[in-house]
């Protein structure tokens, strides 16, 4: 399949239908298998498909590997640009239709049933010649691996979060990536990766040499010297760690170390060391209070965390229903990373959308997404402009308020259940 739009919170649309059918015949004993594309710009221009976007296939990919049913990407260099389904080996099902809510509801498509052994087996000959790729969530091979002692020695990232220490957490970050345990500082492109501004070269030497300070002398983790006008001299320490959190090196060519927060980039790194032994991998859950303990991170510090990754569209979080007694505690939350993209990509296409819509309409869309933070997500910023042209702007602000009157971990503060809400006001 090309394109599989799954929305996990949108059960009635009919490619949740389609996935919960998958689940039911595989749950049944049925040997299911599925073949997802993951490129992007398989068209240009204008005429390119809503739906496309980075990681377009993720969530399916997500739903359908937790549910334990083999699921595999093509190779990158190739397109998979077949919608087909094949059936007990005599039945296809081949046409123009993604599966997708505007495929399925909206565009116009032809398809062609066919029962026919022979045809079956050389479409099935053709989906196995494809290369199969099964890979996680941000666990390019080009990762650098951040020794687990620094995420559970009390003393290290627990203390750098207590003490607002973002700019040691960054520049440890920065170190660890450059593989060598020794080798020489380059101020400017450190001063790159921290966003210090780079007119006056004394300044951000000296905010550098303060920090590399803090990393030898308050936390351990290396051994520096500097010089005047010279590189510094550095030794990193190696923690005697048996795990590692795997961060792709698009966490800095994407610049997302500058566009997290502190929060947002600590429980990025923790949900990369959670995945990585999730028996459910790359979802993975555990109760807020069992992270703060595990890691010495304020529960406060770990919920701003996660709104800020939610807000940009790299974890998905399913809130656990909330108990009828309430002596019972919650059940955990699960977890789902989503891929890194490259935000100037999405800025980009931000910027269509207000340039199509006007800013004004633009920006109510983004501000009511923002309660059920996806302010990021193109797609449902786009929906809920539709939306509004269909029922007006004051059905939409009411719907807003219904949600922002519940709890930011309440189940049912979703794009999904804020469109459903807005379809069923009356």
């Amino acid at each position: 399949m090309y394109l599989f739009t799954l929305r996990p919170n949108q059960s009635t649309s009919p490619v949740f239908q389609l996935a919960e059918s998958l689940k039911k015949a595989h749950d049944a004993g049925v040997r299911v298998e599925v073949i997802l594309d993951q490129n992007i710009n398989f068209t240009e221009g204008e005429d390119r498909a809503s739906d496309l976007s980075e990681g377009k296939n993720a969530p399916a990919y997500t739903f359908l590997k937790a549910q334990g049913i083999p699921v595999y990407y093509d190779d990158a260099a190739t397109y998979t640009h077949s919608k087909v389904v094949v059936i007990d080996e005599e039945t296809v099902i081949a046409g123009s239709t993604n599966w997708s809510d505007s495929a399925l509801t909206r565009n116009q498509e032809i398809n062609f049933i066919i029962r026919s052994k022979e045809v079956a087996r050389d479409v099935l000959a053709t989906l196995r010649a494809i290369h199969r790729r099964d890979p996680l969530p941000n666990s390019a091979i080009s990762a650098v691996e951040i020794p687990g002692d620094f995420l559970e020695d009390e003393g290290l990232l627990a203390r750098m979060t207590a003490q607002n220490d973002e700019r040691a957490f960054d520049t440890y970050l920065y170190i660890v990536k450059q593989s060598s345990q020794s080798y020489s500082i380059n101020y400017e492109d450190l001063a790159q990766s921290l966003n210090l501004p780079l007119g006056n070269r004394n300044a951000y030497r000296k905010q550098i040499n303060k920090v590399l300070d803090k990393l030898q002398h308050r936390y351990g983790l290396i051994d520096v010297q500097t010089a005047f006008n010279q590189e510094a001299k550095m030794m990193r320490t190696v923690l005697p760690s048996e795990r590692s959190a795997k961060i792709p090196l698009g966490y800095w060519s994407l610049g997302w170390n500058r566009r997290l927060s502190f929060a947002g980039k600590t429980v990025f790194l923790i949900s990369q060391y959670e995945s990585e032994v999730s028996t459910r991998r790359p979802r993975w859950s555990a109760a807020q209070k069992t992270l703060s303990r595990r890691y010495g991170v304020s529960e406060g510090f770990i919920r701003q965390g996660i709104a800020d990754l939610r807000r940009k569209n790299l974890l998905e979080v399913d809130y656990s229903p909330f108990n009828s007694h309430a002596a019972l505690p919650r059940r955990p939350n699960i977890y789902t990373p989503n891929p890194l993209y490259d935000p100037a990509e999405l800025d980009r296409k931000m910027e269509e959308l207000k340039i199509k819509y006007g800013r004004e309409k633009f920006a109510r869309a983004q501000s009511a997404a923002a309660v059920v933070y996806e302010d990021s997500d193109l797609n449902g910023i786009k929906e809920l402009i539709e939306m509004e042209t269909q029922f007006g702007p004051q059905k939409v602000n009411a719907a807003v308020k219904v949600l922002g009157q519940k709890n930011p971990d309440n189940p049912a503060r979703t794009l999904g259940y804020l469109i459903g809400t807005i379809r069923n006001l009356k």
